[in-house]
């Protein structure tokens, strides 16, 4: 009977390993809104930690790697979305998408989610006065929670300029 055991945990043993989860910088006890690593090699992570709500919680954004000094990190200090954070929604033809952006120095952040017939795409747009200046498209895993029940539970409002853009 455990040799049966064992040889049964051995058969699902590389079908787990062939979908381990999106790399991530959240510490083991935050909640992973947002994971994934990039085709530069570099780590997206929207971290949360305590029940994130309208009232609690905090989310940070991190991007980097896991081997050096992460390359940003906000806020700092660590705080609730609320101020920090807004959200939007866009609408592709057969599909839609939705973000998180933040403004740090002079530029605009966005990580976002998307999916249309036939493709599913995430990743980090960065903007400066309007005009794209950085792109970092995800490898999968993906790792998301971005969407409205998100911005919703966690009162993360709605970006005042709806944030346009194409999914590259």
């Amino acid at each position: 009977m455990r040799r049966a055991l064992v040889i049964a945990m051995l058969a699902f043993a590389p079908a787990a390993a062939a979908q381990s989860p999106a790399p991530t910088l959240c510490a083991a006890d935050e909640q992973v809104i947002f994971s994934c690593a990039t085709t530069r090699r570099h780590i997206i992570s929207l971290c949360a930690a305590g029940p994130l709500t309208k009232t609690g919680g905090t989310l940070q954004y991190r991007y980097g790697s896991t081997e050096r000094e992460l390359e940003l990190v906000w806020p700092t200090p660590v705080a609730h979305p609320t101020g920090y954070f807004v959200s939007g929604t866009v609408t592709y033809p057969g599909g839609g998408g939705a973000y998180i952006k933040f403004t740090h120095e002079r530029d605009a952040y966005a990580v976002y989610t998307g999916i249309g017939r036939g493709w599913e795409k995430a990743g980090l747009l960065v903007t400066r006065t309007g005009r794209l200046i950085g792109s970092q498209p995800c490898e999968k895993p993906v790792v998301s929670e971005i969407g409205p029940e998100l911005f919703e539970r966690a009162g993360i409002g709605r970006d005042p300029r709806d944030f346009e853009f194409e999914i590259p």
